[in-house]
């Protein structure tokens, strides 16, 4: 499972990125198994020189290697989130609207499991 993770860039980058870094460590707890692509926190110097259409284009390419998509921060004031949003409604992907949400629901599915494997 590849999970992305949306977070505001632009305004306070260094800010941000920190941000982004601390929700994918919280992300990572509540599914450790689970691989997570972090634009903000992970890629900021791989894109270093690039436009921001073709950071875009990368960032929407690896969207839609994803299985779902967690939007952190204040992902409603960023173009570039909101574009993520648009794009993966488009494709249908899960959609969480903050780290608390998506551990919440894997908590949710873990007992769930846990439960079927006693009835069972």
């Amino acid at each position: 499972m590849k999970i992305y993770i949306a977070h505001p860039y632009t305004g306070d980058e260094e800010k941000n990125r920190e941000r982004a870094l601390r929700a994918e460590e919280l992300l990572r707890k509540a599914t450790p198994n689970a691989e997570f692509f972090n634009p903000v926190g992970r890629m900021t110097e791989r894109f270093r020189g690039m436009s921001y259409a073709g950071i875009m284009a990368h960032c929407l390419g690896e969207l839609t290697r994803c299985d779902g998509i967690v939007f952190c921060g204040d992902w409603k004031e960023s173009t570039g989130c909101r574009i993520e949003a648009q794009v993966a409604q488009r494709l249908s992907l899960p959609r969480w609207y903050g780290v608390d949400a998506y551990a919440k629901m894997w908590r949710c599915v873990e007992i769930e499991a846990q439960y079927e494997e006693v009835v069972l």
